[in-house]
């Protein structure tokens, strides 16, 4: 199975990275890319490649037109949580890389991938976390790094 994937931050210093390493691997396809700079270019050329017939869109709304596994966001503090909750509300997984997120924001972002996936799914795992997690004496969880939303269909 090829997963679909859309990074958003495509051109910035991580994103592109991960965008490259999409575009290398031999089970993903990059089908978007999320810049506002660069909205309108092919990301191959942006990357400093050939052009591969895919423009970079300026908003993740207009990249989820086209079905995708996964969004992979790597943009900044005040724009990652609208996009996970843009992603989730379209049933489309998330893997959060940006840094900034309170543990507010991580339990909101919880408890709407846990309804989103299990109403599109019928079945889900505990959300699997590829980072370090803490809690501070009864307070809530508090992640640090990435944070990979994983379900049974991937």
């Amino acid at each position: 199975m090829t997963l679909r994937i859309i990074v958003a931050g495509a051109t910035g210093w991580t994103g592109s990275a991960v965008a490259k390493g999409v575009l290398d691997a031999d089970d993903m396809t990059l089908v978007g890319a999320v810049a506002r700079a660069s909205a309108g270019q092919d990301i191959g050329t942006v990357l400093g490649r050939d052009a591969i017939g895919l423009a970079v869109c300026e908003t993740l709304e207009e990249a989820l037109r086209e079905p995708c596994d996964i969004v992979i966001d790597y943009t900044k503090p005040h724009v990652v949580k609208g996009h996970t909750i843009t992603a989730l509300n379209k049933g489309v997984h998330v893997v959060i890389g940006t840094s900034g997120l309170t543990a507010d924001d991580f339990t909101e972002i919880e408890k709407l991938a846990l309804q989103t996936i299990v109403a599109t799914e019928k079945s889900c795992r505990l959300l699997e976390r590829s980072t370090p997690i803490s809690r501070k004496s009864e307070g809530p969880l508090v992640a640090s790094g990435p944070l990979l939303l994983r379900y049974p269909s991937i």
